[in-house]
């Protein structure tokens, strides 16, 4: 659920690039542009780099899943009929790593975030991000309703991120068609991370349904 509270957010930016100003940066104040970063371009093994799984699902898991596809998918009912008559997950368990993974490798390419920070003085995020200590830290204000993300981009699926020691539940079967689905893979980095103590943005168009 999207909170109407407004709320204070910190972009750390470099002032210069060489000897010129900083192109993103100068986009903000001169055209109030603010870059969204490519998924795909994050190093983090968590963060936006988590791949689905049915390793370790029941058969009943897998009974219950085909249904839901056969009441989605009609044309598709003769052949998942099959697969679950004939338990082919337990023949060919490479059946389960295609499920929406294709889809997740979509997203990744096509899809932009906007990250912030919480924090307006954290000394590691102007190491890290504003030139070492050079640079400066931008403030915005807004709610989750508000978020500064272009006309034609209404639509946002935004909050904090979560920081765990441990990979999110994966398994396709048990997050398919819950919410819980694009925070497990969108919205949890590894704990080294908290210092960043971050909040994303996604367009609503940059996610494919899974």
């Amino acid at each position: 659920m999207m909170n109407s509270e407004v709320k204070k957010y910190y972009k750390y930016r470099p002032l210069r690039q060489g000897v010129a100003p900083h192109p993103f940066t100068a986009s903000i104040f001169e055209k109030r542009e603010l870059w969204y970063a490519a998924p795909k371009d994050f190093n983090d093994p968590y963060d936006c780099n988590l791949k689905l799984h049915a390793r370790d699902s029941t058969d009943k898991e897998w009974m219950q899943y085909i249904d839901a596809r056969i009441i989605e998918y009609p044309p598709d009912s003769k052949s998942l009929k099959k697969i679950k008559k004939d338990k082919t997950w337990k023949t060919k368990p490479e059946l389960g790593e295609f499920f929406g993974n294709n889809t997740l490798a979509l997203n990744r390419e096509k899809s932009s975030m906007l990250c912030l920070s919480k924090k307006p003085n954290s000394i590691p995020m102007f190491s890290h991000y504003a030139d070492r200590h050079r640079g400066i830290a931008i403030e915005f204000s807004f709610s989750d309703q508000n978020v500064p993300c272009g006309g034609k981009y209404s639509a946002i699926v935004c909050g904090d991120v979560e920081y765990v020691d441990s990979f999110p539940e994966l398994n396709y079967h048990r997050l398919y068609g819950k919410s819980i689905l694009v925070k497990n893979l969108l919205f949890k980095k590894h704990i080294d991370w908290t210092h960043e103590t971050e909040y994303t943005a996604i367009p609503q168009e940059g996610i494919i349904e899974m």
